[in-house]
């Protein structure tokens, strides 16, 4: 919903749109050496592409190998995005850039990312969860409708029900 109205307020890069939906598409093998184990290998390729998507990313590569332990670092922490990026990259790129920069370097963060960049393009209220009315789902089921719950890990509805 977010990038539509970016779209239409012609404020989405398309290109970056569809490296963050797709990645380096190429089929080419990259030559150049990774910097470190921590990097995986789509996430150096990847970056090969993000090297070219505009003036904002020209010499990403070559900070991150001239900086890699810092970038460590950073790539280390518990919550990434939520904290500086190494090199002054949290000032040079948009918010929607960001959302790149995690998807090479820390693809596990990318959802915790997502939520920051909607709550400030939006707000909150679009990645919080609706409150639960147990007593309208308990009407709206019968002995021929049962109630399913779909947990994900850590939720415990038991109390609750």
């Amino acid at each position: 919903m977010v990038t539509m109205i970016m779209d239409g307020a012609e404020e989405l890069n398309r290109p970056e749109l569809d490296f963050f939906l797709k990645g380096n598409t190429s089929l080419d093998a990259v030559e150049r050496k990774k910097p470190g184990p921590w990097i995986s290998e789509n996430g150096w390729k990847d970056m090969q592409k993000l090297d070219t998507l505009g003036p904002e990313w020209v010499g990403f590569i070559d900070n991150l190998v001239k900086n890699k332990d810092t970038f460590k670092e950073w790539y280390d922490l518990e919550s990434p995005e939520q904290t500086e990026i190494p090199c002054g990259y949290t000032e040079k790129l948009s918010k929607f850039q960001i959302l790149l920069l995690m998807r090479v370097l820390r693809p596990d963060r990318v959802i915790n990312a997502i939520k920051n960049f909607i709550i400030d393009k939006m707000n909150d209220y679009y990645v919080k969860s609706p409150p639960i009315n147990y007593e309208k789902i308990y009407a709206s089921s019968s002995n021929k409708t049962p109630i399913v719950f779909i947990l994900s890990p850590g939720a415990d509805p038991f109390s609750d029900v």
